[in-house]
């Protein structure tokens, strides 16, 4: 177990405190390792480069203080050279540093808060990998909704369209693009960050009910109650992060026609409109 250093987490981010607290109680490091960005004072702060501390997880100790992916992989390894090793192998090395740095430049945008501290641990704005979380989750999303409405369409008796729920999706992020750049242009990233979570969370609450439709079998009314379901959970969610974002309710308006408007093309060339 570590002990006498410190490892800097985001007091406003609970993402931050899942993991420190599974570091924890995994017997990696001790209770008085954690230690809020926002609480460190002075003396702390001399040695610690605080900047990049916003983007990069700061772990301090009186050797040195290293970031990121480093700060895990010391608590991680545990000073096993074996494990050190392969963490630091240069593809696995390359590939936790990439999944790292699209998690932390967009960790306000998977799980916002409103500030509760009077100090901020925010992350600048990196849009490569701010674009990169859009598209990602964009490809994720269509792919499980693209299985989804396989078994919808097929349970009665259509066709499913390939590519159609990618359209959707890729579809949705310019359509609300357009519309968040005329609103609040200064706001757009963050808003196409926080509404890809939103269709990330519908995507896991999808997988979640193929899971199900695995396991038992569901007719194709059950799977459109189901969805009806999803699409609600994200309506709210839609809601809630506007709300946070200070943005006006006419995007969550513009994020539904759309939906609306894509549902009624979809059920047009399939003959029931």
């Amino acid at each position: 177990m570590i002990k006498d250093k410190k490892l800097l987490i985001d007091n406003d981010c609970p993402m931050c405190g899942l993991y420190g607290a599974a570091f924890t109680k995994m017997g990696l490091i001790d209770k008085c390792t954690l230690h809020p960005y926002q609480a460190v004072g002075p003396d702390l702060a001399a040695d610690i480069d605080m900047d990049r501390a916003r983007n990069a997880i700061a772990f301090y100790s009186e050797s040195g203080t290293v970031y990121g992916v480093d700060a895990f992989i010391e608590i991680i390894s545990q000073g096993s050279k074996a494990v050190k090793a392969i963490l630091e192998f240069a593809p696995v090395y390359f590939f936790i540093t990439f999944l790292y740095n699209i998690i932390s430049y967009n960790r306000k945008l998977i799980y916002p808060t409103r500030n509760a501290s009077g100090v901020t641990c925010i992350p600048d704005k990196n849009l490569t990998f701010r674009w990169i979380y859009i598209v990602l989750v964009a490809l994720v999303t269509g792919m499980l909704l693209q299985e989804f409405g396989l078994r919808v369409m097929t349970g009665f008796g259509f066709e499913q369209h390939p590519y159609l729920e990618w359209v959707m999706c890729f579809g949705q992020i310019a359509w609300q693009g357009v519309f968040v750049n005329i609103l609040r242009k200064e706001k757009a990233m963050d808003y196409l960050g926080n509404m890809s979570t939103v269709s990330l969370i519908g995507g896991i609450l999808v997988a979640i009910i193929l899971g199900v439709g695995s396991l038992v079998t569901l007719d194709p009314w059950a799977y459109l109650l189901l969805f009806g379901g999803v699409v609600g959970i994200m309506l709210w969610e839609h809601i809630r992060r506007c709300s946070i974002l200070n943005l006006p309710l006419s995007l969550t308006a513009s994020w539904i026609v759309f939906r609306t408007v894509f549902l009624l093309i979809i059920l047009y060339n399939i003959g029931l409109l």
